[in-house]
């Protein structure tokens, strides 16, 4: 299972940081974990972005083999879905997760991540979440 991601358009505010917006398109079965684990979630793989143009943007790109240092996902929809990011590994310290194996992580209004292998973004209980338009944003350190 994986999450395609598109790069919508590219933001430098200040000379030493990219913002980057990326539509997320989600397919295939959840794989729910619990909250606090590192287990559970969809793979982030932010490598996807490397050479994509965005499409929002002519020019505009993001070529980092670093972590954003600031992640988050919004829905674009009025269902009651969230959703979470991670770029870290639960622990103490935490500790960073590898570019191509960051997590999505879907959670209902509650706040309780769907269950493992028992939401399909294509069924119809859950057709709004393959539906919704998922935009990340994401802040990375420029490499001038």
């Amino acid at each position: 299972m994986a999450v395609q991601m598109t790069l919508l358009s590219v933001d430098m505010p200040r000379r030493s940081v990219i913002e980057a917006r990326i539509l997320l398109t989600l397919t295939g079965n959840y794989p729910g974990g619990t909250l606090g684990t590192a287990g559970g979630g969809d793979t982030l793989d932010f490598t996807q972005l490397r050479g994509q143009i965005a499409t929002q943007q002519p020019g505009g790109m993001v070529d980092s083999d670093q972590l954003p240092f600031e992640a988050y996902a919004e829905s674009q929809s009025q269902d009651a879905y969230y959703y979470q990011v991670n770029t870290y590994a639960p622990g103490n310290p935490p500790t960073p997760l590898a570019l191509n194996a960051c997590k999505l992580r879907v959670l209902a209004a509650a706040g309780t991540e769907f269950g493992s292998g028992s939401t399909a973004y294509s069924g119809a209980t859950n057709d709004c979440i393959r539906k919704d338009q998922i935009i990340l944003h994401a802040a990375f350190t420029a490499e001038i």
